[in-house]
């Protein structure tokens, strides 16, 4: 037993994912309790827990519970958020050959993923119980899924189960995605074997029943207006009129955050598909045009994320330039994926490495398509389609490595991406350093003057506010919420100073 726990924490894999896990327990730390976790983590949360999370907004009754307890105790959430990223990062490299360069790469491209999703996502406690947990759930589903295929096994298959029904009741989007694949995996494996699996049919009854729960309707006003709001987004439910200003909204929201998802991840896709083209000996003619579309749009990329982040909420909702602009963009990007399909199916010989690219692509679609029926959106509702991304790059790297097609040494690549992980990591960690260091030396002040009886205090707005998600005592919307959680009197008054 001694030897065998020996050798397991002497293999580079139980280094990798400690690192992991310290590096993200760090941020963890760093990371400052803001936007709704104000609400959740003080007498609000527990209120809404005691009324069945009936004045929530959602039905999501598995994630709520658990914001309700780690939003009000942060080192346990630390912890416990550190193992959750450890978890999906460990699940990522599961569907690679768990090399030291799929290792190294993960981590890099995980941290490069675009910053609005990062912060979005994963550092607000509340957002990332939803976001990273759901992530976590449709990893892990996937492997069930494929062992379903290959090797059952006794205990994946209780866990599955086990998880199958809560696994719903964290996020909308993530919940179509598990039902459509639960069903898919279950119709697939009858065309394949002629026969009905127990667990993968549980899973899918379980999966629907689980969906039905959480967009089922509410006693509650407030959830089942967010759910109407969320099917029909386009329907002014005060006048009950449709508003066409709603459609062009919506492109743009998705839009600018699909250009977001970041530029690394794009060209080193681009990099892969140019180097396939070249090796591969397509016909000069056609390779030439080929390689001018993924070139041009790559010129246009940066372009377009200037344009549409820059100015999109200075174009008038119902003018003809927000349609011509989301359709047009909507056109481009679509244009992209078909280019890059293409590619990927005349170049790539390997059979299940096309299936899997295809897969990959697909699950990006169910996930970006119910997108189009939510209004507002924003990053936090990409990080599935970025990790999605992140698994294809993995996949199409080991391929072209096996295939001989990249030349350059693994060692350098896995020490270069390892460099890249260690440096963003330290980036970050630096700038959340600044902000959890204002953050507690403005609480101290806080509580002081609280203590002293004062009923209006000044306080400073904290620095690099992009990183943060509505920190402030003075931000109108979480201002109540911020006395309730600090246990201050309600009727303190924050005034800013910057």
């Amino acid at each position: 037993m001694k030897k065998a726990v020996k050798n397991i924490i002497s293999s580079y894999q139980f280094r990798f994912l400690f690192l992991f896990f310290i590096v993200w327990l760090i941020l963890q730390y760093l990371f400052i309790p803001d936007a709704d976790d104000f609400r959740w983590g003080s007498q609000y949360g527990v209120d809404m827990l005691k009324n069945g999370f009936d004045i929530a907004g959602n039905n999501r009754f598995f994630s709520n519970l658990l914001i309700v307890f780690f939003a009000r105790f942060l080192i346990p959430k630390a912890i416990f958020y550190a193992l959750i990223m450890t978890g999906i990062y460990y699940l990522i490299v599961e569907f690679t050959s768990k090399s030291k360069l799929m290792y190294s790469l993960t981590a890099f491209l995980i941290f490069t993923v675009s910053p609005g999703i990062f912060i979005d996502s994963l550092v607000v406690a509340s957002f990332f119980m939803n976001y990273g947990l759901s992530l976590l759930f449709v990893l892990f589903y996937l492997h069930f899924a494929k062992s379903c295929f290959t090797k059952p096994s006794k205990k994946l298959t209780a866990a599955a189960l086990v998880f199958a029904f809560p696994a719903q009741l964290v996020l909308e989007t993530a919940s179509i995605y598990l039902v459509v694949l639960s069903f898919l995996c279950l119709a697939l494996y009858f065309y394949k074997k002629r026969k009905v699996t127990l667990p993968l049919l549980a899973w899918c009854i379980l999966s629907i029943l689980g969906f039905i729960v959480l967009m089922a309707g509410s006693k509650s006003q407030a959830t089942g207006h967010a759910y109407r709001r969320m099917a029909l987004p386009w329907v002014d439910y005060s006048n009950n009129n449709v508003l066409r200003g709603y459609l062009p909204d919506t492109c743009m929201s998705i839009l600018k955050e699909l250009k977001m998802l970041g530029i690394v991840p794009v060209a080193i896709i681009s990099i892969l598909l140019i180097v396939m083209i070249v090796k591969l000996n397509i016909k000069k003619s056609k390779s030439a045009f080929l390689i001018a579309c993924i070139l041009g749009y790559n010129v246009l990329f940066p372009l377009v994320i200037v344009s549409i982040y820059f100015f999109s909420d200075t174009i008038p909702s119902y003018s003809l330039t927000a349609y011509t602009i989301a359709f047009f963009e909507v056109f481009v990007s679509i244009a992209f994926v078909a280019l890059s399909f293409y590619i990927f199916n005349i170049c790539i010989k390997d059979k299940r490495l096309k299936q899997g690219i295809f897969f990959l692509l697909g699950s990006m679609l169910i996930v970006i398509l119910p997108l189009m029926f939510i209004y507002p959106t924003g990053p936090r509702n990409l990080l599935l389609v970025a990790v999605f991304i992140i698994m294809m790059i993995n996949s199409l790297l080991e391929y072209m490595i096996d295939q001989g097609l990249i030349k350059i040494s693994i060692k350098k690549i896995s020490l270069t991406a390892l460099t890249g992980f260690l440096i963003v990591a330290c980036g970050y960690s630096a700038i959340y350093g600044v902000i959890h260091y204002k953050f507690w030396k403005r609480q101290e002040y806080i509580e002081a003057q609280a203590a002293q009886g004062s009923k209006i205090i000044y306080a400073e707005r904290l620095p690099l506010g992009y990183f943060t998600h509505f920190p402030n005592p003075t931000d109108p919307l979480y201002a109540n919420s911020f006395n309730v959680y600090f246990k201050l009197d309600e009727n303190i008054i924050f005034t800013e100073v910057h």
